[in-house]
């Protein structure tokens, strides 16, 4: 692997995780938001509220996922922009695509 792929994946590996828990986080709470009635005040445990909550969560990963990508990816090339990373690699004569 070139090092310039190596630079671009580690810029885009922290902003996709943030991003891709900060959209499950709006998703499910939109989601819960919807059946709040008939989760709570139903005397549930918590293990049966953390189970609810999780197979909520993975039904909104196929959801997340692609707005993650996309806004981890804007935020990697405007953050390798701003510090004139991608000048110098289009200086190079290295194609971004």
């Amino acid at each position: 692997m070139k090092k310039i792929d190596k630079l671009i994946i580690q810029a885009f590996i922290v902003p996709f995780i943030l991003t891709f828990l900060l959209v499950v986080f709006i998703l499910l709470t939109v989601q819960m938001m919807n059946y709040v009635d008939e989760i709570f005040g139903k005397d549930l445990s918590y293990l049966d509220l953390g189970r609810l909550i999780f197979h909520f969560s993975v039904f909104q990963t196929p959801i997340a996922f692609p707005l993650s990508v996309m806004l981890a990816s804007l935020m990697t090339f405007g953050n390798l922009g701003e510090h004139f990373e991608l000048t110098a690699i289009k200086g190079a004569g290295i194609s971004l695509i």
